[in-house]
């Protein structure tokens, strides 16, 4: 989690409320606290849920988060500010919710509930891919099925682009325990969230592609596919 608040006493605040939840909830957060806008869009570090301020120096938490989007990095965005007429451009963004200031414990239930429901499923989460000449971070969310071919892995998206990068399957199982991704064969990962049918020895994904199911792998699909969907009633 990511806390942008230029002024000390609101964010300080934040964290508290923060921590109340943590210990409400029975969880914990990796949480960092900045005052700039600008430390959102640093590539060094993806964040699941930021709080935002709106009214920040230089860059403004509406700035960043139109950057970030254009980025295509998904993070869980709820904003904090006293600015009503921002909450239009705040869905242009798609932010997840507003807190209006002072912040109450039970506003910041409500919107990290939510926000805890989409990291449960991987709904907002983005993936690194290295490439030639630098990386691209991608939404989970549309990435359709990941294979293995010629020693490379290779990301298949909702608009048909096929990103190349170094790697193993094992690692990324090992990078996103909890994304909605399971294996198809030994050679591929399926996103769930975009699974559109299972018939005989396929597995049909959003914009058509089938792909081979081996031997053994049918009935870990079935299992994993009524836990994931039973999961997001």
């Amino acid at each position: 989690m990511l806390i942008v608040e230029d002024e000390k006493p609101a964010a300080d605040a934040l964290l508290a409320l923060v921590r109340r939840y943590e210990e409400s909830r029975g969880m914990t957060f990796d949480v960092d606290v900045v005052g700039a806008a600008f430390e959102l869009l640093d590539a060094s570090r993806t964040y699941d849920i930021c709080l935002l301020d709106i009214q920040l120096p230089g860059i403004n938490g509406m700035e960043a988060a139109e950057l970030l989007r254009s980025q295509h990095r998904v993070t869980s965005i709820i904003f904090v500010t006293d600015l009503a007429q921002y909450a239009v451009r705040g869905y242009e963004v798609d932010a997840l919710g507003f807190l209006v200031k002072p912040a109450t414990f039970a506003g910041l239930s409500m919107n990290l509930d939510r926000a805890m429901r989409e990291v449960a499923q991987g709904t907002n989460r983005t993936l690194t891919v290295p490439t030639g000449d630098g990386f691209r971070s991608v939404p989970l969310s549309q990435v359709t099925h990941i294979e293995v071919r010629n020693h490379d892995l290779v990301y298949h998206t909702v608009d048909g682009e096929a990103l190349r990068a170094r790697g193993s399957l094992a690692q990324v199982e090992r990078e996103l325990p909890d994304a909605p991704m399971v294996r198809v064969s030994r050679y591929c990962l399926a996103n769930m969230a975009l699974i559109t049918g299972v018939a005989g020895d396929e597995v049909t994904v959003a914009g058509g592609t089938a792909l081979h199911i081996t031997r053994g792998h049918k009935k870990e699909i079935e299992l994993a596919l009524a836990r994931y969907l039973g999961g997001r009633r």
